[in-house]
């Protein structure tokens, strides 16, 4: 087989060159052979190519940051996969994607640090056997004001966030064909070594159409342990059935474990955000109630939760993943907890005083 080619950098995809196109030349990476060719990039799909963005926002979380960063960048086939009859993908392309909003510690200076690190060490990825490589690399952003200069201490809260962590890859290259997914994570917790391959490889088990309606879980393990045991051990022993009973109780689907396809995000219109306060000079491009779909500019198919009367611009930054947790149900979405082989949580959910997730 002719060996994939290298990443390119800040979202140019690679492309599959044909002896007949253009002029070609070998260049020599990771002391493999490549060809590559000298013309302007065009969009060519690769076989079983899948695409996962990592979305994690970022607010005061320099005690926490680096550790869900590195935990995302450095995932992993599980053993069992190596078998290549449960390979569903041969190559997975990731991007960490950490919008920081208003932090008023050092978290973007993390940030920057490991941006350098990654992008260096990671844009290559890692080839796991001979069916399939993954790589991975490190997208960063920051609020800025109307100088784009970085804001600070100025919170548009965990919606807007996502939001914009979720338009940081440049799309225009990727092939609408690949499989594209959307992995959530909150900037203290952390993801287990195989979470992404483990959730993408369910989700590719199933038919398109109910593939762009699942939100897909996982079981996590919380820290502290005796934090709120009770609804860890709730969450984590719902049947597919009760998922969907006890909706009404709370989130049956804790966040951080969530994925689901892009096309679903992108058809619910992401998440409600509060409008940007009125005397500040913060940059407002996308504050709305659904502030992806309008920065996007497309439509939306979503049932939109906001309360005509009683919602205001602070009530707007609450409680943004029961929102789209019942957007998603109201416009005939599935519920899916991913239970492994081995029964092992794929997330480490940590309680973190004197912390948020912006909100």
């Amino acid at each position: 087989h002719r060996p994939l080619p290298p990443m390119l950098p800040n979202g140019q995809e690679e492309q599959i060159i044909g002896k007949e196109v253009g002029k070609e030349e070998n260049v020599n990476c990771n002391d493999e052979k490549m060809t590559k060719i000298e013309q302007k990039p065009q969009v060519v799909s690769i076989k079983n190519m899948v695409y996962v963005d990592v979305i994690i926002p970022v607010h005061n979380a320099s005690n926490t940051i680096e550790e869900a960063v590195s935990s995302a960048m450095n995932q992993v086939l599980p053993p069992s996969f190596l078998e290549k009859e449960k390979m569903k993908f041969s190559r997975m392309d990731v991007a960490v994607c950490c919008y920081d909003d208003g932090s008023k510690d050092n978290s973007f200076d993390i940030l920057k640090r490991l941006e350098e690190k990654y992008n260096d060490a990671h844009v290559i990825g890692q080839k796991l056997n001979e069916e399939c490589t993954i790589v991975s690399r490190l997208l960063i952003d920051s609020a800025k004001n109307k100088d784009n200069k970085k804001t600070v201490g100025q919170s548009r809260g965990a919606g807007y966030a996502r939001n914009r962590a979720a338009s940081l890859r440049k799309k225009d290259n990727i092939d609408k064909d690949n499989h594209y997914f959307l992995c959530l994570l909150d900037s203290d917790d952390v993801m287990h070594p195989t979470r992404i391959v483990e959730q993408v490889t369910y989700m590719l088990s199933l038919d398109q159409n109910d593939c762009d309606r699942t939100l897909l879980g996982c079981k996590f393990v919380r820290e502290p342990e005796d934090s709120t045991w009770h609804y860890t051990q709730w969450a984590n022993g719902l049947s597919d059935e009760r998922l969907h009973l006890e909706q009404f109780r709370e989130i049956t689907i804790l966040q951080p474990t969530w994925m689901m396809s892009r096309k679903r995000f992108e058809e619910l219109g992401g998440y409600i955000e509060a409008p940007p306060p009125q005397n500040n000079d913060v940059e407002n491009g996308a504050g709305c109630q659904h502030g992806y779909q309008q920065q996007q500019q497309q439509p939306t198919t979503a049932y939109k939760l906001v309360h005509p009367q009683y919602d205001t611009n602070e009530t707007l930054r609450l409680a943004e993943d029961l929102r789209l947790f019942y957007a998603h149900l109201q416009s005939n979405g599935r519920l899916k907890l991913l239970r492994t082989a081995t029964n092992v949580p794929l997330v480490t959910y940590r309680h973190t005083p004197n912390m948020t997730q912006s909100s």
